[in-house]
Order: structure tokens, then C-alpha cells, then sequence
């Protein structure tokens, strides 16, 4: 599958349980460089019972969302998760199909976790990168919220996203926010 520059081919969702063959096979298709950034291991292959792990979310605490074909919502060529942490953190993670990667899709899928989190009232999401992957970094500098990094150790480093609903809850974050978005719930189908 081939997308346009904006990915128009691609449906955000959110996933499913009967997505677990699918993420599977999404995975093979990723390179092992990919699945290495991801996981920080060599990685071949989602076994059926982390793929059902992966699918069988409650959409609050736990989620994801998947890019998938416009047409048919079936393929997945992404995936965006989130795992949430006490006092009003997530951890959130990303892989995008390496043939997709670099057009949009990553930008699309973070875009829905940010809006679907910040609708559950999560202020901060956290998550672990590696400290040589640029695109990933690019990704998060850019996506409109405060971007901190953390140390790097061993070749792994920390980030945090401060969402907008942070400063509604917490008045001493100042002006570090973005003030043009709006703490809505994500309309995914």
C-alpha cells in the first residue's frame, strides 16, 4: 500500500481485539531496526499471547489505536499505545510500518493518543526512547506540547509530554503550555 504525503489512505481507529492476527503480522513487516527502537531488543515476532495483550484494551487505563486501511479498516501499518501510570501519567509508545514511515502516519497516530489521553485527564505522557532515533525525537519536539528529555543511560533515554489539560489542573506550569487546544474526546470509530 502506498500513501499521498498525508497518509490519506490510512484510517486512525481504535483497536480491536480481533486485531491480534493483524498486529502480528504488522509486526513481521516491520524491519528489525524498527521492532529494535520499539521494544530495545531483537524482536522477530509478537507472540499470540502479546498480541492479544496488545489488542484486549479497556480504552482508559490501557489503549491503542492503529492506522489501518481507509477502505476496509483492516490492514494495520501503525500503532500508537498508552499504559496508564499514578497520578494522572501514561507511558506511550509507537511503530509505524517502515514503508509508511516518514509521511505522516507516525504524526497521525501520536496526534489520537495525545487527544484521546488528554481526554481521560492523563497530563503527562512519559515513555523511553532510543537516544540515536531522530525521527522518534523529531516526532515528540514537534507535536505542539512541552518536550522535555530526559539522561540518556545506556543508550536508552526518557522523555515527558505535558498536555494542555496539565495547566487547567496545575496553575504553577505557566506559560510552558500550548494554549490553542482543546481537552476534548477523540472521536475514533
Amino acid at each position: 500500500m502506498r500513501l499521498g504525503a498525508e497518509g490519506e489512505l490510512v484510517l486512525i481507529r481504535a483497536i480491536r481485539a480481533s486485531d491480534a492476527a493483524k498486529l502480528r503480522d504488522f509486526h513481521v513487516r516491520c524491519s528489525p531496526e524498527s521492532q529494535y527502537r520499539r521494544f530495545f531488543m531483537h524482536k522477530p515476532h509478537l507472540s499470540t499471547k502479546e498480541a492479544e495483550y496488545f489488542c484486549n484494551v479497556d480504552m482508559r487505563n490501557r489503549g491503542a489505536v492503529v492506522a489501518s486501511d481507509r477502505d476496509s479498516h483492516e490492514g494495520i501499518h501503525g500503532i500508537g499505545q498508552w499504559d496508564g501510570l499514578k497520578g494522572g501519567r501514561a507511558e506511550i509508545a509507537l511503530l509505524v510500518e517502515d514503508d509508511l514511515q516518514g509521511i505522516g502516519v507516525g504524526r497521525r497516530l501520536l496526534d489520537a493518543v495525545l487527544d484521546h489521553t488528554r481526554a481521560l485527564g492523563f497530563w503527562q505522557l512519559t515513555g523511553s526512547i532510543l537516544a540515536g532515533n531522530g525521527p522518534i525525537r523529531r516526532l515528540l519536539e514537534t507535536s505542539g506540547y512541552a518536550c522535555s528529555m530526559g539522561e540518556t543511560d545506556c543508550g536508552v533515554q526518557s522523555f515527558s509530554l505535558l498536555t494542555e489539560c496539565a495547566e487547567r489542573d496545575n496553575p504553577f506550569l505557566g506559560d510552558m503550555l500550548p494554549r490553542n487546544v482543546e481537552c476534548s474526546a477523540a472521536g475514533l470509530p
